[in-house]
């Protein structure tokens, strides 16, 4: 047999020495197979198998990595320079850890930037063209010794403790993937710690935006990473599409990873939206896969898994004893479909969404080991609460402090304390003080420009529901200027209307200003002897104050909104009448998640007249006080929810800056061009300029004094607030230059002195 044809059948050797596939190694060519070294399955093929003309494939049984490693250990197992190789290949065992400097135990830190170094070293050399193989495997044995614990069933571990090992592995080998990486704060050494439980049912409550979910699936790669071939990971979510994520976020990193590339799946295996299997897997877990993800309301029965992560499977819609009940039940199967074992854990994850939690049963029960993770630590400072970010790479001590000033106690107490005692939560939603009192008659057609709460403590009204320090406050700050409303909404939820039976037809008036705030001009029950005629009255209150729209809680027959439209254009006051929706959210939290952040801002006022009013000030303060959460406290909520619906139609404007209403509304070249101009020799094409540098400077002067008030407020609170002060100069500076060389030094008066110079041409 000559050179050329020997070996035929396995592989044939040229004359150059280079080896070819032969039949049977083409025949073989692409399939999977398992090392026998290492144990990991490989397609066969030139990238990770050498050929063997002496095997039954045609293809060398160990695969290239494990040759390499073999050819650089000496037989004591320690790791040969590639300079001073002396032992053969023949005799050599499977390499040790790469040594690095720092010891894990006593200086992590440092022993991470190593670790980190060969996580880029290796991403360098993969991406080169002509790639040193015997390097790379070093460096992936190192990274793999520093990442997995010496018991792994994946081998190559060389790390004991099991949370330092997974902190590792996050920051030198998840991190450089990450894109916009924030740094982990304390917050996250208690995700951490629950994950690392070795009890076999977790809860892990976590405040909002802390990356719980992130980081509980960087922990089930890592599972993944330690034992690839037995590894089964079920997670379940509230919706199908937030427990993809999580799949989604795993399989990037994997795809992505020079690191974590043997757990690809293989051509043939599952690899979709909504599972995978890890190519060391590939063939060996039957009906189940690596990673799956699924709704709590899919098929969970039937499903096997070591690990099971329910991830936020409790939403606001959660608010009632039937609805927890039935997600108890749903929840509960988890514990059917676990595979027994040491490894296997339910872990839960979430954030509390109401005071009858989910997560309270389970901390009740004693069967979980719970972990807390709060966002913040507080302090009281002079009667305030002073915030210390856990997490401040992503979240300052003033996000906080915001937070809390804009959702209800409730609310904050849940989401951001992941407080679920029943002193946290029980509290009195809606605050009086928070809805400035203005003495302003409702008819009114005009309203002030500047308007201002946090005035004086209001005697003599009444107080309803509220808490006993709660009182209603006067307004700070009326301007003398005033210009007409910009927008007047009427709402109505129409619920009865008879005298005697039941809710009356609530109806809620409110109006912008040109200021930006908006003004309650009317809220009020409306019962009378016959429907036709409360409808009658709704209609000509609407006309008297001049509405421009008016919406209508949707009906089933929408036979009222029709009626409404009839006798508003019998009135000669024809509107449009649109209907608006619950959204199917129950209704003590739709009212108080609208009325709450809307009062927050300081720029929603009431008339004295509406709570005043001996018609349906009582029965409106009281509800305005007396509502709940779950819209059980109160027999009659007419009146409040039709003001839920005018105020949100505000939205937009009481998200804006109140400093360019201000200025706009005080000043524009149409309402000088209402004067007579030419009387004080200005000319026409000037008008322009000269409104324009006028609203630039006084919405300036707004915005600074804006933040001069919050400037104090925080400084009285003992917070840091340099930033604040640095603007406060800036906006001075911006200010001045208005002032010295603007309209005020070309035509030598303000507006106001423009106004008078002109009352005094015309004699008055």
């Amino acid at each position: 047999m000559t050179k050329e044809t020997k070996g035929q059948f396995k592989g044939t050797q040229r004359k150059s020495r280079a080896l070819v596939p032969g039949p049977v190694a083409e025949a073989h060519l692409g399939q999977p197979f398992k090392c026998v070294s290492c144990g990991s399955t490989k397609s066969l093929g030139h990238e990770n198998f050498a050929l063997l003309k002496s095997s039954e494939t045609g293809w060398h049984t160990t695969c290239r990595q494990c040759q390499g490693r073999k050819s650089a250990t000496a037989p004591n197992g320690e790791a040969i320079g590639r300079e001073n190789k002396k032992w053969s290949t023949s005799v050599g065992v499977p390499a040790s850890v790469s040594t690095y400097t720092a010891k894990p135990e006593s200086n992590i830190e440092r022993f991470i930037e190593e670790v980190s170094g060969s996580v880029a070293e290796l991403t360098e050399l993969i991406g080169s063209k002509r790639p040193d193989l015997v390097r790379q495997d070093e460096l992936l044995t190192a990274i793999k010794a520093a990442t997995r614990l010496k018991t792994d069933p994946a081998g190559f571990g060389r790390m004991s403790d099991e949370t330092i090992a997974f902190w590792v592995f996050v920051r030198a080998v998840v991190r450089p993937l990450v894109t916009g990486w924030c740094d982990p704060g304390p917050i996250h050494d208690d995700i951490v710690s629950g994950l690392m439980s070795e009890c076999r049912n977790i809860l892990v409550l976590a405040s909002r935006g802390s990356a719980k979910s992130t980081f509980t699936a960087f922990y089930a790669l890592w599972r993944l990473w330690r034992d690839p071939e037995n590894e089964t990971i079920l997670v379940v979510s509230q919706g199908e599409s937030h427990a993809r994520d999580m799949l989604r976020m795993v399989r990037d990193l994997i795809e992505r990873s020079p690191v974590l590339g043997e757990l690809t799946p293989a051509d043939d295996s599952p690899d979709n939206m909504s599972q995978f299997v890890v190519g060391p897997a590939t063939g060996q877990l039957g009906m189940s896969v690596s990673f799956r993800s699924i709704g709590i309301t899919g098929q969970i029965t039937g499903k096997r898994a070591r690990l099971i992560i329910l991830d936020d499977v409790e939403t606001p819609k959660h608010d009632s004893a039937e609805a927890i009940d039935k997600l108890s039940d749903q929840i509960s199967e988890a514990h059917n479909v676990i595979v027994p074992g040491p490894q296997s854990r339910i872990i839960v994850l979430g954030t509390p969404q109401s005071q009858m939690s989910l997560y309270g049963r389970l901390v009740e029960s004693g069967e979980w080991d719970v972990h807390r993770a709060c966002l913040f630590q507080s302090d009281v400072l002079n009667g305030q609460e002073v915030f210390h970010s856990r997490w401040p790479d992503r979240f300052s001590a003033d996000d906080i402090a915001g937070r809390k000033r804009n959702m209800s106690a409730r609310l904050f107490a849940l989401h951001w304390r992941i407080d679920l005692s029943q002193a946290a939560t029980d509290e009195r939603p809606i605050r009086i003080s928070s809805l400035s009192v203005v003495d302003l008659d409702p008819l009114l057609p005009t309203a002030p420009i500047v308007l201002r709460g946090g005035g004086g403590v209001i005697s003599g009204l009444s107080k309803g529901n509220a808490a006993k320090d709660d009182n209603w406050r006067g307004v700070s700050e009326v301007s003398s200027d005033s210009s007409p409303y910009t927008l007047t909404v009427a709402a109505v939820d129409p619920a009865g209307g008879l005298v005697g039976k039941g809710d009356a037809i609530g109806l809620a008036i409110a109006s912008s200003t040109g200021g930006g705030a908006v003004i309650v001009r009317q809220a009020v029950g409306v019962r009378t002897e016959t429907v036709q005629s409360s409808i009658q009255e709704c209609a000509r209150l609407i006309a008297l104050h001049r509405a421009n729209c008016v919406y209508v809680e949707q009906e089933r027959d929408g036979l009222f909104a029709s009626q409404l439209s009839r006798e508003l254009a019998a009135r000669g006051y024809p509107l449009n009448v649109e209907p608006v929706t619950t959204g199917k959210q129950k209704k003590g939290a739709r009212i108080i998640g609208t009325l709450v952040p809307a009062f927050a801002s300081k720029r929603v006022f009431v008339c004295k007249a509406v709570l005043t009013s001996p018609d349906s000030g009582i029965e409106f303060v009281n509800q305005l006080t007396g509502i709940n959460y779950d819209g059980r406290r109160l027999k009659h909520d007419d009146i409040v929810d039709a003001l839920s619906y005018a105020v949100a139609a505000f939205k937009d404007i009481l998200c804006a800056d109140p400093a360019a209403y201000i200025a706009s509304a005080r000043f524009s070249a149409e309402r000088l061009r209402k004067l007579p101009i030419r009387m004080c020799a200005v000319p026409d094409d000037m008008l322009d300029a000269w409104a324009a540098q006028d609203e630039n400077a006084e919405e300036l002067r707004e915005r600074l004094n804006a933040v001069i008030e919050t400037h104090a407020d925080e400084v009285a609170m003992g917070l840091p607030s340099s930033d604040l002060a640095l603007l406060i100069e800036q906006l001075k500076a911006q200010l001045a230059q208005y002032e010295q060389g603007g309209h005020h030094v070309r035509h030598g008066m303000t507006f106001d002195s423009f106004q008078d110079r002109i009352a005094e041409k015309l004699g008055g």
